[in-house]
């Protein structure tokens, strides 16, 4: 395996010689011509301070503006106002054109990893044909919404309906892994 690190504006900081290059990371990242790699990724959420943080974060150099789409306002934890109904609708054709885009730059596309919460009212549903999905499950003691239980239901059936693999993890268990594994 290579001996590369990327830096925060996605720059390789370290590299050795040509066989020792592991390239298998440009599965998930891509080249520019100034040697820069930048993650295959899209950040969509309607509510735009989450989508801001990323944007103004450590990492924010790494990312396209384009990787990025929100809304102007949230769904206010609800799955119809947020997917179904009204504010998710705005911005599908939006997120569909740029996951085409991202699509065309793969030399070998074999599918979509999407991670998002289940208890919100934006990430509640995933789009249909979905290859493998990790979703953040609501958990009582990490509740922000008393409608999270409902939402996760409701999304819970498009994911038995729309995905080869759904990997379920709930709140605290993915903070004890944090704590324990990596002490943070």
């Amino acid at each position: 395996m290579g001996k590369q690190t990327k830096g925060h504006d996605g720059q390789l900081m370290h590299k050795t010689t040509e066989e020792d290059d592991d390239y298998t990371f440009r599965t998930f990242f891509s080249e520019t011509s100034s040697g820069k790699f930048v993650p295959r990724s899209l950040f969509i959420d309607l509510e735009p301070t989450v989508i801001d943080k990323v944007k103004i974060g450590t990492y924010r150099q790494l990312y396209y503006p384009q990787q990025f789409i929100s809304g102007k306002e949230d769904a206010g934890n609800n799955i119809a106002r947020g997917y179904y109904y009204t504010l998710g609708r705005k911005i599908i054709d939006q997120c569909l054109d740029r996951i085409r885009k991202l699509a065309d730059g793969c030399a070998d596309l074999s599918g979509f990893v999407i991670f998002n919460a289940v208890g919100g009212g934006t990430g509640s549903v995933g789009r249909k044909n979905q290859s493998r999905i990790y979703c953040v499950s609501p958990n009582d003691q990490f509740s922000t919404s008393i409608v999270e239980p409902y939402n996760s239901i409701f999304a819970s059936h498009s994911l038995v309906e729309h995905t080869n693999d759904a990997v379920l993890f709930d709140n605290v268990s993915v903070y004890d892994i944090f704590r324990r594994s990596l002490d943070i």
